[in-house]
């Protein structure tokens, strides 16, 4: 007679070998070389009752809905007879945003969705730990760690002047950075300047780095974000910064929160000036978005980094991939405001075949002030992929770019 764990070693290899699980494992190798051929990243593919779950990295296209419509035509054309297609948009590993799809075959057998989405997307929303832990344990394909990218950035910087040879005051830059994601939500940036054209401060004619940091993002429960970096930033500041978020399922609200404790950090003639970790900075962001006119507005009060307080407000208007609005702030000094922008740059797809990905910027984004000199409330970055273009958008802004696209 067969021992107890001698019956169950069999049981699982006869069930291994069936003929049925046999197909569905193929199906899943298929859809996992497809998604790979495209250059996709962080791939995994889980079947799931009537339900194929799939996760990819965020990063073949500049926007989530082609990356999301791209994953969903590859997938469904294996799982053609697959009620519903849920795929979940991953950043360092993180999950950040799921779509569910139907397939065409089951739209075609007379399934009811909405006839804007021409039978296709169904929901875009936020995808929080909950969604991503029935998938996150499946063997990972072609993960992020397994490459490294180098992103040309262009830097240009206009000022004003009421005095002197020039309308305007100019500074253009190219800034290489190079980035690696070891571990699921970590990110380790390292950004070199070389200037081209500066007709600004002096101590802006010389190479330096940019961006030098390492951050960590987590995601937790009830749509709850958390993001501790540490490192070199932009404006002269070096030091920590910790970035807190909260989304609501199906709503046009969230609310941000931003502590900081920096320094000035400066690199001239190859010198590395740098004060004390002495400047304490700290802002709330509640933010507003109206999607029949693809537009939001974000009312920021805080400590800026001079040690004024008060508030700023921006509105501003997605145009497809373009993003253009204006701003306006008051903290007890003179009023000020302008206009930013950001626009997409890199015509080419990214696609992951190489250990080292070499890529022009996604995007170009601007801030210009009406004054002289921006001094009052501004506030520092931590990243040079901070836009309003790909940074921060809701699930209704990538729904109706599969609407309008």
């Amino acid at each position: 007679m067969l021992r107890f764990y001698q019956f169950c070693l069999l049981s699982l290899t006869l069930f291994l070998i069936s003929p049925k699980n046999m197909e569905a494992q193929s199906y899943e190798i298929k859809a996992t070389e497809l998604l790979q051929s495209e250059g996709f990243e962080e791939i995994r593919v889980l079947v799931k009752a009537n339900e194929i779950i799939c996760t990819i990295e965020n990063s073949v296209f500049r926007s989530p809905s082609e990356n999301l419509q791209k994953a969903f035509g590859l997938i469904n054309s294996v799982y053609r007879d697959s009620a519903v297609i849920r795929i979940i948009l991953l950043e360092q590993g993180a999950p950040v945003y799921q779509g569910l799809f139907h397939s065409k075959q089951l739209i075609s057998s007379g399934e009811t969705v909405n006839s804007a989405t021409e039978g296709q997307i169904t929901d875009i929303s936020f995808a929080g730990e909950k969604v991503f832990a029935a998938i996150k344990k499946e063997k990972v394909s072609r993960p992020v760690r397994s490459r490294l990218e180098l992103v040309v950035y262009p830097q240009v910087t206009m000022r004003d002047m009421v005095l002197g040879d020039y309308i305007y005051e100019k500074q253009f830059n190219l800034a290489p950075a190079l980035k690696y994601s070891p571990f699921k939500g970590m990110l380790f940036t390292g950004q070199v300047i070389f200037p081209i054209l500066n007709q600004l401060d002096k101590a802006d004619s010389y190479i330096r780095p940019g961006f030098v940091t390492i951050s960590q993002r987590f995601v937790l429960p009830r749509l709850n974000q958390l993001k501790i970096t540490a490192g070199s930033f932009n404006y002269h500041r070096y030091g920590f910064d910790l970035k807190w978020k909260k989304n609501w399922e199906n709503s046009r609200w969230s609310l941000a929160a931003n502590v900081g404790l920096t320094g000035y950090s400066s690199l001239y003639n190859y010198y590395w000036k740098h004060s004390s970790l002495d400047r304490f900075t700290w802002n709330v962001t509640g933010s507003y978005y109206l999607p029949f006119y693809q537009m939001r507005a974000d009312l920021k009060i805080g400590q800026f980094l001079f040690g004024d307080r008060g508030f700023r407000a921006d509105v501003y208007r997605h145009f497809g991939e373009v993003t253009i609005g204006f701003y306006a702030y008051y903290t007890g000094n003179e009023p000020g405001g302008g206009f930013h922008f950001a626009v997409p740059l890199n015509p080419f797809i990214r696609r992951h075949k190489h250990p080292v990905q070499v890529s022009l910027a996604s995007y170009f984004d601007m801030e210009y002030n009406y004054k002289n000199a921006f001094v009052y409330g501004r506030y520092y970055e931590t990243s040079p992929d901070e836009n309003r273009s790909s940074q921060d958008i809701y699930p209704q802004h990538i729904y109706n770019r599969f609407i309008n696209p």
